[in-house]
């Protein structure tokens, strides 16, 4: 796979998850990527269970796609329970339900398929991978199915009477991955028809119609809007282009972020024509949907707007009813049918009756424990669609003295020092979390992140480092009394692929790379260009002592530095090897202790230039940290919990201390 693909891909994987600003970054060079390491251990597990697609199937089931798998809940009364999960091996973009048959966009993993006949029958049945980054679906006809797929365009599967999709024909797209350093000729987002017409969203050409009758070669119709900025090969914001596109005969809505939706209207021969753009509130637009005669249009503020098709298929009144959360939700998805809809925040899921403005049901996804940081007898913990919680660890099992819930998932707790904690906010950024003597907490100001896509950060006395996704870094400057002094300087990394962590040691910032690592000097200059770097990194960790500075990377590689009165000696970096991978997380003690995706830890005795194993433990979640107060080790694992491990005359125990929820059935790859 190309540099420039994989930049495609992450850059429409995160507009698809968030609304802030994205940039698309084309001219990377970076080494390249087996589905196997990228997905789900980059994307899907850095991210966590966020919420990305909904689906109703027969009564009582909805089906809600994640980063990481599908989950099936059942509606009982007003309410949401949950039935059975199924991973996937990419991130779930879209779904589609048609009798007895789940299909989903996942991304790399093309179009799969899965049975459901009840929460006791539901298995994947196959896949098709396609040119490209999946991420769109749509129904025609009754029996057959569009799929979007970024520089595969849009190709057309029949249905087999037991469900199967059956490749017919691509109705315009590439092949085959373009060359490398080159972007391609298509960015398809979403697909929808209106009768023989097929109309795609495009981060390049805005709109693209184009005959599903016709094999490839037919006319295909471009059309740009006015305003329109589509992607190149520099840098470009993402969030101009559009996204979700709907139907109601001729008329076109598409989703376009901070422009609010565009009203279009098909007209003869596939031509096409903008009626408008409307912006219901100040949020942005990123989920519509036709149901019947009726539009609806969620926001990031929190509100769905209802418009009546067979009255005003323009848009141009006022919308006929107005939905609200009662909150700032960012709305995500959106799924109607004849007596309501849901829609969905990253984390949150919430359910409305037609006609009535308020939810009449509000389900937050599990617990997932991303972090963890102790003081005393408390521990800081977060919680991911759970916010941020305190712990009591003198109490068997430990008690929770208090729950905070934020607006989107907390990725990383991190301590500033004394009685304050840094947690961070995918969608929110970071912020100040007081601890009191109590063991309760109060929330400090939020810090600002000039619209970059956080999840970790690293502080010391007199500096803060918070991981701007494919953007670069922040940095904080802090007062002698620990204050934190904003607005941050963000720092920009060409080439970069995702930042997964950020990481303050030897006077440098380090970060890891999941397409490469650099290291950021204090004069802005990288990782020495005559040495290679450490590789397609995940996660690095210091020592307790601090004198050592561990990352982990792909191809079981493990790179160790020392800090020494000269410096930093690069060289002596020689990269050890771990007996399994991939990987998620990695801890500098007394032992190397490695947590391995997806469900497992290990432990390794540095043995000069080599690791021996000495003891692997299979648990319940990924363990997506480890960390160590300096007598016990924890692991913040997901689903799982909280694990502790203690060593005693070279013999390693491991107990559970935290269990967030029963269900961890999905840690498990998922069996074709």
């Amino acid at each position: 796979m190309t540099a420039a693909v994989m930049m495609a891909i992450v850059a429409v994987f995160l507009v698809s998850l968030r609304s802030e600003r994205v940039w698309f970054f084309a001219n990377s060079l970076v080494s390249h990527f087996t589905l196997g390491f990228f997905v789900p251990v980059t994307l899907g597990s850095l991210f966590g269970s966020t919420i990305t697609a909904l689906e109703s199937m027969e009564d009582p089931y909805v089906a809600v796609g994640l980063t990481s798998d599908i989950a099936v809940f059942e509606r009982v009364n007003r309410s949401l329970r949950f039935r059975v999960r199924q991973q996937t091996r990419g991130v779930v973009h879209h779904l589609i339900y048609r009798k007895g048959t789940l299909y989903a966009a996942t991304g790399m993993q093309g179009l799969t398929y899965y049975s459901w006949r009840s929460p006791n029958d539901f298995r994947s049945r196959g896949d098709y991978c396609l040119p490209g980054y999946c991420l769109g679906l749509a129904l025609s006809g009754g029996n057959q199915i569009l799929v979007a797929s970024s520089n595969g365009g849009v190709s057309c599967f029949g249905i087999s009477s037991r469900g199967r999709p059956l490749f017919r024909h691509q109705v315009f797209g590439s092949r085959s991955s373009p060359d490398d350093g080159m972007v391609g000729d298509f960015a398809t987002n979403k697909v929808t028809s209106i009768g023989r017409w097929v109309v795609a969203s495009d981060a390049l050409h805005g709109f693209i119609v184009a005959d599903t009758s016709l094999q490839q070669g037919a006319t295909v119709r471009y059309f740009k809007p006015q305003g329109f900025s589509p992607l190149n090969i520099e840098y470009k914001d993402m969030e101009h282009a559009p996204w979700s596109v709907q139907t109601f005969d001729p008329f076109i809505y598409a989703a376009m972020f901070e422009e609010g939706f565009a009203v279009l209207v098909l007209e003869g021969e596939g031509h096409l024509r903008l009626l408008g753009l409307i912006k219901p509130d100040d949020g942005a637009v990123r989920d519509l949907e036709t149901q019947a005669n009726r539009l609806l249009v969620s926001t990031d503020a929190g509100n769905i707007f209802q418009y009546d098709l067979g009255v005003d298929p323009t848009c141009t009144g006022p919308p006929r009813f107005i939905y609200h959360t009662g909150q700032f939700a960012k709305l995500k998805t959106l799924k109607a049918d004849p007596n309501g809809f849901l829609a969905a925040s990253a984390t949150t899921i919430y359910g409305f009756e037609n006609q009535r403005p308020e939810p009449i049901l509000q389900v937050r996804m599990d617990d997932e424990v991303r972090g963890l940081a102790r003081v005393n007898r408390w521990m800081v913990v977060a919680l991911g669609p759970g916010g941020v919680g305190i712990y009591d660890t003198t109490s068997q099992p430990w008690r929770e003295v208090q729950r905070s819930e934020f607006e989107g998932y907390i990725a990383a707790i991190e301590p500033l020092g004394g009685d304050q904690f840094i947690a961070v906010a995918l969608w929110g950024g970071p912020f100040v979390v007081k601890l009191e003597k109590d063991g309760s907490m109060s929330r400090g100001p939020d810090l600002g992140t000039n619209g970059l896509f956080t999840l970790s950060a690293s502080a010391s006395e007199s500096e803060m480092v918070v991981s701007g996704g494919i953007s670069g870094y922040l940095s904080y400057r802090r007062r002698s009394d620990g204050e934190i002094i904003t607005p941050p300087t963000v720092f920009s990394i060409p080439n970069v692929g995702y930042i997964s962590q950020v990481a303050l040691w030897a006077g440098h910032v380090w970060v890891a790379d999941v397409m490469g690592a650099l290291l950021i000097k204090g004069d802005a200059k990288q990782w020495p260009e005559e040495i290679p770097a450490p590789n397609r990194c995940i996660s690095m960790s210091p020592s307790s002592d601090g004198t050592e500075f561990t990352i982990n990377c792909a191809g079981g590689r493990v790179y160790r530095f020392r800090a020494e009165p000269s410096g930093l000696d690069f060289r002596s970096a020689e990269p050890l090897k771990v007996s399994r991978e991939p990987y998620s997380s990695i801890l500098t003690a007394s032992r190397l202790i490695v947590g391995e995706y997806p469900n497992s830890v290990a432990i390794y005795q540095v043995d000069g230039d080599s690791l021996r194993l000495l003891q692997r433990f299979e648990i319940k979640g990924i363990p997506y940290r480890i960390v160590s107060d300096g007598l016990s080790i924890f692991i913040a694992a997901g689903r799982g919990g909280i694990y502790e491990l203690t060593e005693d005359n070279e013999v390693w125990t491991l107990r559970q201390v935290l269990i967030t929820t029963d269900d961890v059935v999905a840690m498990n790859p998922a069996k074709e």
